[in-house]
């Protein structure tokens, strides 16, 4: 079983990570578990640029799909979190 070390950063830092990210492209400064990116406002563009924004910071590819899949900023994070720790055990 993965653990957040296997990510490469602890759950904390990565969660502010992608709540900066989602900060900066949905110009909102609250964000809880089950905030909904597309219901405070992100569209299927924005979507795709925030996905390639974060993953270039993180150094992991994230596809298309990752966050019409996972919307919730919760259910997103622990989707990168996966990313990561999949990227890094190859």
């Amino acid at each position: 079983m993965a653990t957040w070390e296997s990510c490469g950063m602890g759950r904390e830092q990565l969660k502010q990570i992608v709540f900066s990210v989602w900060s900066e492209f949905l110009d909102c400064k609250a964000l809880g578990p089950d905030s909904d990116f597309f219901e405070l406002g992100g569209d299927s563009i924005a979507a795709l640029n925030m996905l390639f924004a974060l993953g270039s910071e993180l150094g992991v590819e994230l596809p298309p799909g990752a966050l019409f899949e996972n919307s919730t900023f919760g259910g997103f994070t622990t989707f990168v979190y996966e990313a990561m720790a999949s990227a890094r055990s190859r």
